[in-house]
């Protein structure tokens, strides 16, 4: 078969069009800094649940994703 035999059935797939989200740089940004706070908050939880560090740095830990995981959701509104 040659290369000239295979075109003359052209099997190719009619192009469908697709919706495509934009989002602004602001927006993947956002996005960008939401699951990066995401990250650090799951990391910390990591480190306070692992009992490596004293009951009142754990205090402190706890504290300190609590107020992280607030501003993340304000991110989100």
């Amino acid at each position: 078969m040659t290369v000239t035999n295979r075109r003359q059935g052209d099997r190719r797939v009619k192009s469908i069009p697709v919706e495509v989200e934009r989002r602004s740089g602001i927006d993947r940004r956002l996005g960008s800094v939401e699951d990066q706070l995401q990250t650090v908050i799951e990391m910390l939880a990591d480190v306070a649940d692992s009992g490596a560090i004293g009951d009142e740095d754990r205090r402190v830990l706890d504290t300190a994703i609590m107020r992280l995981r607030f501003a993340a959701e304000r991110m989100k509104t």
